[in-house]
């Protein structure tokens, strides 16, 4: 065991050097032949927001665009236009394709049968076998993505270079959690599910199992905290049960709801919490925030984008809306419908709050939104995604 440890980890500085060759394709980094822009460079000691807008040409509207033709994506620092990418060849619409890391556009393709990962428009490396991205993250120079072939299986690699990988499995994460540029891997490395049902644990390329007590009709997600691993999972009688290291510690009685349709564990500052947004038919939709000794953090009548920063909750509205809950603090919005097109178009840093809104009136701009200040960012299209740096 630990011989295979230590090759891990070799293989792992080895894979992230910044200049690493990935198999017999291109090597890491811009294809020289192409002209390299200066781009643009935040001062030191600045904070940017960095914006990431769907646009498209003329006033008509985008919302009823049966095509991408003229599409582009665009980068904004604060109000700034910083980065311009059409939506032609390999660069597509797709949100869940499209993120923001480190101030740059990373967006993946498939090219073929090959799985290619781009910044700022331009080719970073390839890999044989499409695979979505179910995680990216920034190593220094070098990027680590987590992929999942949609006919089974998945490979951890850095700079395109596998460093782990399963002919079969599921990647386990949050549905909310697919579309963000994390996604479904943490710091601390990540957790599948093999055929048989059993999590496991990666951490350093080594993977770990968890076999749980009992069956279960559906993992909903997995975390690590120190050493321990907990898996959040639908159970036969359909309450939902909280595992520790296999073994059921706590559950939570949603056999009620007619739908689950997403459990998160999400850090808290005593320890991970458990959010689920369920569907109890006539009686409507519910999200919830329990700690894992069941006390409830967090209630609505409705699913909003919720957020948590310095001990409590945000979620985002307008006044009038009928979507109050007396466990948060709403964020009030310019006008009725503007809406947050998911998960990562809000953060608090440094005390500040900002998110970026896309506007339900046609004839506004969609705007950034930080500490209740609009800024309007003229763009036609929509806001899809946001990052504060530093």
């Amino acid at each position: 065991m630990k011989r295979s440890i230590v090759a891990a980890a070799v293989l792992l500085l080895l894979a992230c050097r910044p200049d690493a060759y990935h198999n017999r394709f291109a090597p890491w980094g811009v294809t020289p032949s192409l002209p390299v822009p200066a781009g643009y460079v935040q001062a030191e000691g600045d904070t940017v927001a960095y914006v990431l807008a769907l646009t498209y040409p003329g006033e008509a509207s985008w919302r009823y665009r049966s095509d991408d033709a003229g599409a582009a994506w665009v980068v904004f620092a604060n109000q700034k236009q910083i980065l311009t990418v059409p939506c032609e060849g390999l660069i597509s619409s797709d949100a869940d394709r499209n993120r923001l890391l480190g101030g740059h556009l990373y967006s993946d393709a498939f090219d073929g049968d090959e799985t290619v990962l781009l910044r700022d428009g331009r080719e970073l490396f390839r890999y044989p076998g499409r695979e979505w991205m179910r995680g990216i993250r920034l190593q220094g120079d070098s990027v680590l993505t987590l992929g999942q072939s949609p006919a089974g299986g998945f490979s951890l690699r850095c700079n395109g270079l596998e460093l782990f990988s399963r002919a079969s499995g599921q990647v386990i994460g949050p549905a909310e959690a697919e579309a963000g540029s994390p996604g479904f891997l943490y710091p601390e490395g990540f957790s599948y599910c093999a055929l048989d049902g059993t999590p496991y644990r990666v951490r350093d390329a080594v993977a770990e199992a968890f076999p749980l007590c009992e069956p279960v009709a559906r993992i909903l997600d997995a975390r690590s905290l120190g050493d321990r691993f907990y898996v959040a999972a639908v159970r036969e009688n359909g309450s939902v049960g909280i595992y520790v290291d296999g073994q059921r510690q706590t559950g939570f009685d949603l056999s009620q709801a007619r739908r689950i349709y997403s459990g998160a564990l999400l850090p808290g500052e005593d320890g991970l919490l458990f959010k689920a947004a369920f569907d109890l038919g006539t009686a409507g939709e519910r999200l919830y925030v329990w700690s894992l000794s069941r006390e409830v953090l967090f209630c609505a009548e409705f699913i909003p984008p919720l957020y948590h920063a310095a001990g409590r909750w945000y979620y985002f509205g307008t006044l009038g809306d009928g979507k109050d809950s007396p466990y948060g603090e709403k964020v009030l919005l310019q006008g009725t419908g503007d809406r947050l097109m998911g998960p990562r178009c809000a953060c608090w840093k440094a005390g500040h709050s900002y998110a970026v809104v896309t506007a339900a009136d046609p004839l506004l701009y969609p705007y950034l939104l930080r500490d209740g200040r609009r800024l309007a960012i003229p763009v036609n299209g929509c806001l899809t995604d946001l990052e504060v740096i530093p």
